[in-house]
This record gives structure tokens, C-alpha cells and sequence, in this order.
């Protein structure tokens, strides 16, 4: 029977600093938003955006921008 060699225990790896430029521009990855919303309000969006043949993400990323967009930001 052979041995398994077993190499060294992985070590915990920094995530690395946000890049600011790609927060900014809005480059870069995509991140997951949790909210919590009246069930009626959830379901008549999920209904209409379905309608449309849109998704949800589309029209919550475009309503999120609009507002930035408002405020200066």
C-alpha cells in the first residue's frame, strides 16, 4: 500500500483592497442584494417585469443608478 504525501495546510488568503476607480466606474464584479419588501409589492414587480420579458435585476440596478444619479452621487 502506498502513502499519500499531505502538503501543507492552506493558509488564509487576504481578499484584496476594493479597487476604487472600478467602484466608481462601475466595473468589476457583481454583488448580491438582500431587501426585505411587502409580499404584495414583491409579487405585482415580479409580475409586471415578467410581463415585459425583463428581470428583476434590471429594472432594481436601473431604479438604484437613477437615484445615485439624483443625488449626486
Amino acid at each position: 500500500m502506498s502513502q499519500v504525501e499531505w502538503g501543507a495546510k492552506p493558509s488564509a488568503k487576504k481578499a484584496p483592497p476594493p479597487n476604487l476607480d472600478n467602484l466608481v466606474t462601475g466595473k468589476g464584479g457583481t454583488k448580491r442584494l438582500n431587501a426585505n419588501i411587502p409580499e404584495d409589492t414583491h409579487t405585482r414587480f415580479k409580475v409586471a417585469v415578467t410581463r415585459k420579458k425583463l428581470d428583476m435585476t434590471t429594472i432594481l440596478t436601473g431604479l438604484i443608478e437613477s437615484w445615485l444619479k439624483n443625488e449626486g452621487e
